[in-house]
């Protein structure tokens, strides 16, 4: 659960439009709620590309290629609450496991859609899914995500 007294949910940004669509529909979930978003960016210095969703200026180092993709999509979405956005350098799933102590929702956008759950989920996803310390929501990236609404078709969650 969240610290304090206020609603926190916990968006993870890969610089994708799944991710912006589920920045979105975080947001609106904390307007609903009267709470904040932590939108964390995680990139790696082991990957060409910081592990990142996005089109980096190759001349930036990886962690600058990460401020700039939470930047990105940050800006990108109306934001009515607060929203603290953080760049974290290591594994994806384990940084967003680790901060999903302090929330009391983990949002995330999937990557497509077919009957095969990892490759919609993709890894970080799935191991979210699974070892994640609050609910988590999947955003289809072509689902709708300007309100927030109890999971359904095309969503998936999990209480701990």
């Amino acid at each position: 659960m969240g610290t304090g007294h206020d609603y926190v949910v916990l968006v993870g940004i890969d610089g994708s439009e799944a991710s912006q669509r589920a920045l979105e529909w975080a947001v609106s979930r904390a307007a609903e709620q009267g709470g904040l978003v932590r939108a964390i960016t995680v990139w790696r210095s082991d990957l060409p590309d910081a592990g990142l969703r996005c089109d980096g200026d190759p001349r930036q180092g990886p962690k600058q290629q990460a401020v700039a993709a939470l930047t990105r999509v940050v800006n990108a979405v109306s934001c009515p609450v607060p929203v603290a956005g953080e760049v974290v350098e290591g594994r994806p799933a384990e940084v967003l496991q680790t901060a999903s102590r302090d929330a009391d929702l983990l949002v995330l956008g999937s990557h497509g859609q077919t009957r095969l759950l990892r490759p919609v989920l993709g890894q970080v996803a799935a191991q979210c899914v699974q070892n994640a310390h609050c609910p988590v929501v999947l955003v289809p990236v072509n689902g709708p995500a300007t309100t927030a609404r109890r999971p359904q078709s095309g969503l998936v969650s999990r209480s701990s």
